[in-house]
């Protein structure tokens, strides 16, 4: 083989095997070449992770069916919904611009969820298992705090959510995460 020909290494069998899961997810329609199988590896290791999304459980049905919206699609949509945001929440997405995304937090100790309880927007608080998949999509962005606080820095590098302090940090998803990156409650 010429310097100028490019190598394709062909992922080998038992690294299909053990990151089946993880390359039907990242590569569906793709064939896969490895170079040293430390890419999947690497997929592997960030999948340990789990990002979340809490919501009232009356919200569950829908999620189901559609998945997790932003605020703006739902409303446009006219679906049926009970927020854990409230009405000056909305306004700073707006302001800022982030009124199509889809908050996900890193912990499930996030502040916003009691205090939504607490003040009787939502009902009772169902956390859902989101995919850490989203995070590598091209218009996912990356907040160092609650997205509509002014202490946030806003930018699409994953460790300015995974690397802050912050119980409020959090992960932007435009539009909608559908229901197959959700890991959902029994019932």
């Amino acid at each position: 083989m010429s310097n100028n020909e490019k190598q394709k290494w062909i992922l080998c069998d038992n690294c299909r095997k053990i990151f089946s899961i993880f390359v039907n997810q990242i590569f569906p329609h793709e064939s896969i070449y490895c170079p040293y199988c430390n890419f999947l590896a690497s997929i592997l290791e960030t999948s340990r992770q789990t990002i979340y999304h809490f919501t009232d459980p009356r919200n569950l049905s829908s999620i189901r069916k559609y998945g997790l919206l932003s605020w703006q699609i739902l409303i446009r949509q006219k679906i049926e919904h009970y927020p854990a945001s409230n009405n000056l929440s909305r306004e700073l997405d707006a302001h800022h611009g982030l009124q199509n995304y889809v908050r996900l937090c890193l912990k499930r100790s996030h502040p916003m969820a009691g205090l939504a309880f607490h003040e009787h927007r939502i009902s009772g608080i169902v956390w859902l298992e989101v995919n850490i998949i989203v995070t590598s999509w091209r218009s996912t962005l990356f907040s160092s705090d609650n997205a509509a606080s002014t202490r946030a820095h806003i930018d699409s590098n994953r460790s300015t959510a995974f690397d802050s302090n912050s119980l409020q940090a959090e992960v932007l998803v435009e539009g909608s995460v559908k229901p197959k990156w959700l890991i959902f409650p029994p019932q």
